[in-house]
């Protein structure tokens, strides 16, 4: 099977690791607006050198697969129930000896519900940039500040 589904259905039959990161990859990337594109970017490289990544991982992107037990492990024990949990989740679960994983497709794209069947133009917006920072930075902040507690 090829394409977006045969993408989705290889990687959902995975089972080599405990919690699974899925990403985009570079052509996927190249898809999102500047401001999501350029302001991801920062958040990946900053979790890669927080945890010796000789590869780039795409984070904010939210997709994760998991088996049942590190689930619970994030239920009993993570205390990020904010948007910063794509960072701390993985960061959490390898900590307490579990394996993560990563893998990226081509076939993922991010849409805002009101981008659907629409150009983003909100790459023209300021507000927007300044939203993306402060999202960029929290994920930022939670990966450097990253305490097991």
């Amino acid at each position: 099977m090829s394409g977006a589904r045969g993408e989705a259905e290889r990687t959902l039959a995975r089972r080599d690791v405990d919690f699974l990161v899925v990403g985009r990859s570079a052509v996927a990337m190249e898809a999102a607006s500047d401001r999501l594109r350029r302001t991801e970017e920062i958040v990946n490289h900053v979790y890669g050198l927080a945890n010796g990544l000789a590869n780039r991982w795409d984070l904010m992107i939210a997709m994760r697969l998991m088996t049942r037990d590190t689930a619970q492990l994030i239920v009993d024990q993570s205390r990020d129930t904010s948007i910063t949990n794509d960072v701390t989740w993985p960061m959490l679960v390898r900590a307490r000896g579990a394996s993560v994983g990563y893998v990226e497709g081509d076939g993922i794209r991010f849409l805002a519900r009101d981008d659907f069947g629409a150009i983003d133009r909100r790459d023209e917006d300021p507000r927007e940039w300044r939203a993306r920072m402060v999202t960029a930075t929290a994920h930022v902040a939670a990966i450097v500040d990253f305490d097991l507690g």
